[in-house]
């Protein structure tokens, strides 16, 4: 996936993740996990996508995803029939932390599989 691509779909993911957390609960899409886990799902991915994204900007990206989950956790205020809550922002939370983490690790090994021109163990040019 192209760097664009992966920006593209970042931000996509953040704007559904809004949308699921702010908007009416009927647009809250159901997948049989807890809501914990759907939390801790989402957030993750949201962070993983945005930590390869913009791989030399972590600092800034775990800063705009924390404070993210607290704009949308606070919003919800507004929101009738919705309500947020520190626990939910705090398992959000920890999805961002290990799939920023996450995405560091994947990027750190692709860098280094491209720089070592894929010929390391067990690849075929040896």
């Amino acid at each position: 996936m192209t760097n664009r691509a992966l920006r593209i779909a970042a931000w996509l993911f953040l704007v559904a993740i809004f949308v699921a957390t702010d908007g009416p609960v009927s647009l809250r899409p159901r997948t049989g996990l807890s809501p914990n886990e759907e939390r801790f799902l989402a957030l993750g991915v949201v962070g993983f996508l945005f930590s390869l994204a913009y791989p030399r900007r972590l600092v800034a990206v775990f800063g705009l995803l924390l404070l993210s989950v607290g704009a949308f956790e606070y919003l919800q205020h507004f929101v009738h029939g919705r309500h947020g809550t520190v626990h939910d922002a705090i398992v959000k939370c920890l999805g961002v932390t290990v799939g920023v983490i996450a995405g560091k690790v994947v990027d750190r090994f692709t860098s280094a599989a491209n720089r070592s021109g894929g010929s390391g163990p067990g690849s075929i040019d040896q």
